[in-house]
């Protein structure tokens, strides 16, 4: 089975190359694959990381992180180096998916077993490596993030066989060594460096510079963190040069890593350059190119670099003018058009009904002026944490396991930190609620009695993915099926006051 799977799936090389004719044939290949995974008496799979690496090329990371996963546990106890090097895998393929609160509990427990076993050392510096990857990235907790590169460095220097460390973790001990010390530069990139933290960045891409020479994705990921030091310590015209180099001598293979990395630079440099309409075009070139590739990580890294920059270029306009200005630069249209290109079922055009309905509640229910249009700005953005979904995840057309749900239900977190970073902290909190419920049955805290602002939001999402024709599972549901409904709900999950909203509001859809 898994040759004439990656014969089949060598035709993808990113997530763009799979239409919605292709996709009901690559997701039962990979719900086939993992079903057999799963079965407790069966044989290895061959080549189980060969196809992990492709499921997450073409937008699937979470299901080769599955994949590798089930295969880890089926060495067990029988193979520890092969059930610790399938782990060493799937957490690679997870960390530019979307590692999720309970990925990086999991990640912790395995540290502590690895500290205290000799034969799996090597696992360690790794293991500790994407930890970092998690905190620095995803989560911004740059000290912790610090802690643990710095860790896994001296931890990998104290190896004393190259051979050993390869036989045993798959990966050659070199790379390995690179990948570290490239995460840790990044990392110092992006925060305010005191003197011993600006003469280790120094000494490491001096090192850098020199271990990479050999190896083409290495010394890329070099030159974009050279590029970006140079740009931290205020020497653009080097940066640029950099840039230049780059889009010059980079072969096409990486430019599902070159292309966004490039265009991240060149914002940050034109916006260092107060050139602000570049600055801005490049952020959002570099955005949307990270999210046709599929790479979560990469995307996760320049949507905050954007976010940032928007940020620092509307830190003293007053609220109103400045959502003027997101909508003018193409921040809020950018966001849409993520949406519309990631989910097939819902995207856009959910996003743009929710915000018309909660706009016809709000008018039924005599909201104020300024009630209404921050209403509709949450309304409009109560899915996009969504983007911090992987593609696949969200295009799923098999029922949604437990790690699935706890991607979807991270996206209402996601929505609010992305909201909070434009300084729209009253969008963010009713983006947050938008999926609980006045009884407390739903996520992400399980709150009673959210306020009536997000019960709009709610009760709009709800009845327009309802009666959306591109809904998951089940078919669209007519108006009046889900009126009924609705009604049923009223009180316990609904807010009466918004029902009777809703209820006026949809006479005049």
């Amino acid at each position: 089975m898994p040759k004439p799977i990656l014969a089949y799936l060598e035709q993808f090389r990113t997530p763009a190359d799979i239409n919605r004719h292709h996709f009901t044939r690559v997701a039962e290949i990979i719900e086939n694959l993992l079903s057999i995974a799963r079965e407790k008496r069966r044989e290895p799979i061959p080549d189980a990381i060969t196809i992990a690496r492709k499921f997450r090329d073409i937008g699937a990371p979470m299901e080769a992180y599955k994949l590798l996963k089930a295969e880890s546990d089926y060495y067990g106890d029988n193979n520890s180096i092969e059930k610790w090097r399938c782990r060493f895998f799937a957490y690679g393929v997870v960390n530019i998916g979307h590692p999720t609160e309970s990925i990086r509990l999991e990640l912790e427990a395995h540290v502590r077993v690895l500290r205290k076993s000799d034969q799996l050392m090597c696992f360690l510096p790794l293991f500790l490596n994407f930890i970092g990857n998690i905190e620095h990235v995803y989560k911004e907790r740059y000290d912790r993030a610090e802690q643990l590169y710095s860790d896994a460095q001296q931890l990998i220097k104290k190896i004393t066989s190259k051979n050993k460390f390869k036989s045993t973790t798959g990966l050659d001990y070199d790379l390995a060594v690179n990948m570290i010390m490239n995460n840790y530069v990044e990392l110092l990139t992006h925060i305010d460096r005191n003197k011993l933290q600006d003469k280790d960045l120094v000494t490491m891409l001096r090192v850098l510079a020199r271990r990479t020479r050999q190896n083409e994705y290495g010394h890329l990921l070099f030159r974009i963190n050279m590029a970006r030091a140079d740009i931290s310590r205020g020497d653009l015209t080097n940066a640029s040069a950099i840039v230049d180099e780059i889009i010059k001598y980079t072969p096409d293979k990486y430019s599902r890593h070159s292309l966004p990395a490039v265009n991240k630079i060149k914002a940050l440099i034109h916006t260092e350059k107060g050139e602000i309409t570049e600055g801005v075009r490049y952020a959002l070139d570099a955005f949307s190119n990270s999210a046709y590739y599929g790479n979560s990580l990469e995307e996760t890294d320049i949507l905050f670099t954007l976010l940032n920059i928007f940020k620092e270029l509307s830190k003293d306009i007053k609220k109103n003018a400045k959502i003027d200005f997101f909508r003018n630069s193409g921040l809020i249209d950018a966001f849409i058009r993520i949406l519309s290109y990631k989910d097939w079922h819902l995207g856009a055009e959910h996003s743009i009904n929710v915000a018309h309905l909660a706009r016809l509640i709000t008018e039924q229910l005599h909201f104020s002026e300024s009630n209404k249009q921050l209403i509709n700005l949450a309304s409009l953005l109560h899915d996009v944490g969504k983007i911090m979904i992987p593609w696949y995840t969200l295009n799923k057309v098999t029922p949604l396991d437990d790690l699935d749900w706890e991607l979807f239900r991270d996206h209402t977190i996601e929505g609010c930190r992305i909201l909070k970073k434009l300084g729209l902290d009253a969008e963010a909190e009713i983006v947050l609620r938008h999926h609980e419920r006045i009884d407390g049955s739903g996520y992400p805290h399980g709150i009673t009695n959210p306020s009536i602002k997000a019960q709009i939001i709610a009760l709009s999402d709800v009845f327009d993915a309802a009666t959306s024709t591109g809904r998951r599972y089940r078919d669209a549901k007519s108006t009046r099926e889900m009126v009924s409904e609705i009604e049923r709900k009223e009180g316990h999950r609904f807010h009466p006051t918004v029902v009777k909203g809703l209820k006026k509001a949809i006479s005049f859809l």
